[in-house]
């Protein structure tokens, strides 16, 4: 068996790796911690937007403007309302909106909310379309 040579212990390296290492950790940590939500701020924004249709038959309106209301002045988010138009434009006129709405609010920080407020039904048999209203 080899006997301790006279370098003391940390000659070889080990405490300047170990410190390297906390540094890197640390610097880890510290990246890790800027890229996620934290828990005072989880986004930079929030968008609600809300939609239903302007032949509104359950009567969702008045319910979607008290929740719009609550997420505006409870949680301070960013809330818009697009009522559907009961015409045969009623799609366009939609996927303009929801586009508009994206391009709008759209960030890295941002979280995007979508409230439809209706019913739904098979618009065919084989069930690969479906009618809003």
């Amino acid at each position: 068996m080899a006997q301790p040579g006279p370098k003391p212990r940390n000659a070889y390296g080990r405490t300047k790796h170990l410190k390297d290492l906390e540094k890197f950790a640390e610097e880890l940590s510290t990246i890790v911690n800027k890229q996620l939500p934290s828990y005072e701020k989880p986004y930079g924004q929030v968008a609600v937007l809300a939609f239903h249709w302007e032949n509104d038959d359950l009567g969702v309106a008045p319910l979607e403007a008290e929740l719009l209301d609550v997420f505006r002045k409870i949680y301070g988010f960013n809330v818009e309302s697009f009522t559907i138009p009961a015409a045969s434009n009623a799609t366009i006129d939609l996927l303009e909106k929801l586009v508009k709405f994206y391009r709008k609010w759209d960030a890295k920080d941002a979280l995007t909310i979508y409230i439809y407020s209706g019913h739904a039904e098979e618009a065919d048999q084989a069930g690969y379309q479906y009618m809003l209203g």
